[in-house]
């Protein structure tokens, strides 16, 4: 077993990278001459990681989660909230397709997430209850080799398959939300959970850019 173990960590090398998104959705009606602006919500995330590649198709490894998302109902409510997310994903990648320096990898994560949220309208501001969420999750990634060691990634979450839940809890009342689907959107979890939260294991992001750098 131990021989076994120090095969693995020979093999292994080690890489580290992170990626980033953004997205920003709004929605307006017009009626006659007269056009209403609808509910925005913009968005933002990073997640740093850090990995092995156990062998030429296979790496695992663990990515942070950090994101904020501002949300303005932009109508005769003028409430708007902002949300931090935060949480650790532990991952597995395979390389499934390979094409010149362009391959196909598969990225499977199980994410713990947490958001802290809060709604203001004017100068007065309230904390919502805080939310946790976790799931398991596969998404495809575009990998281009642009030399040896560094990569340009696409992590195309509109074809994330994810399951999970969110759970909040505000003093002896408790809301779960239960989903499964693909490219999970973010607006129907926190619609359902009636806080106005905006929260998912999968990304707000229909496409991360980012880089990967191996030792």
């Amino acid at each position: 077993m131990f021989a076994g173990l120090m095969a693995i960590c020979v093999q292994a090398q080690m890489f580290v990278g992170g990626s980033v998104g953004a997205n920003y959705v709004a929605s307006k009606s017009t009626s006659s001459s007269t056009t209403v602006k609808g509910p925005a919500l913009l968005s933002f995330e990073f997640n740093p990681m850090l990995g092995y590649d156990l062998s030429e198709t296979m790496g695992i490894g663990v990515m942070l989660n950090l994101g904020f998302s501002t949300s303005d109902n932009r109508r005769d409510d003028p409430t708007k909230r902002n949300n931090l997310i935060y949480g650790v994903s532990p991952f597995m990648r395979n390389a499934v397709l390979y094409s010149g320096n362009l391959s196909l990898l598969l990225e499977t994560q199980i994410s713990f997430l947490g958001v802290n949220s809060k709604t203001s309208q004017g100068s007065t501001s309230h904390d919502l209850p805080k939310v946790f969420a976790y799931g398991l999750s596969v998404a495809p990634i575009l990998s281009y080799s642009l030399t040896d060691r560094l990569f340009l990634e696409a992590r195309v979450n509109l074809l994330r398959f994810g399951i999970g839940q969110g759970v909040v809890k505000d003093d002896d009342d408790k809301d779960i939300m239960t989903f499964v689907g693909l490219g999970v959107n973010p607006s129907e979890i926190s619609s359902s959970l009636n806080r106005g939260m905006d929260i998912t294991v999968t990304s707000n992001s229909p496409i991360e850019i980012g880089m990967v750098f191996r030792f």
